[in-house]
């Protein structure tokens, strides 16, 4: 009798595991940034990583604390939405003015951590940024 209670325990037990991932969520997609259909000329920059805080930039920016109410230091995801054909990778910089260690970022490119990523120095980007400006290709 006591065999025939656990085999029935672990049948309702197995049972309801199974009815569990039925109702699991489905895996999530990786953060893309608001808008990303089409090029439109710009380079966005996040105070926060997976695209929060934006601010963005058609030209070139020799210091970003003049940007969105102080940048300078603070970018933790950017993108690169540039129209082909044009200058149309970024360079960003440690410093401003371009100064410092560097990294670029190809047309259409999407970083959601920079945390992730390393400037020339190889130290990480996050929160590093200080100025950017267009190049022809990384």
């Amino acid at each position: 009798m006591r065999a025939k209670k656990t085999a029935v325990v672990a049948a309702v037990v197995t049972a309801a595991f199974a009815g569990l991932a039925l109702f699991a969520a489905p895996a999530s997609a990786a953060p893309t940034p608001p808008g990303a259909e089409a090029a439109d000329g710009y380079f966005y920059f996040y105070e926060h990583a997976d695209y929060v805080g934006q601010c963005k930039h058609a030209g070139t920016i020799e210091m970003y604390s003049l940007m969105c109410g102080n940048m300078n230091d603070k970018t933790s995801s950017v993108w690169n939405n540039a129209y082909a054909g044009r200058p149309d990778a970024v360079r960003v910089y440690e410093n401003d003015r371009f100064g410092g260690a560097s990294m670029c970022i190809s047309r259409g490119e999407m970083i959601s951590n920079l945390a992730h990523r390393q400037l020339s120095d190889g130290g990480s980007a996050n929160d590093r940024i200080s100025s950017h400006r267009w190049e022809r290709g990384c």
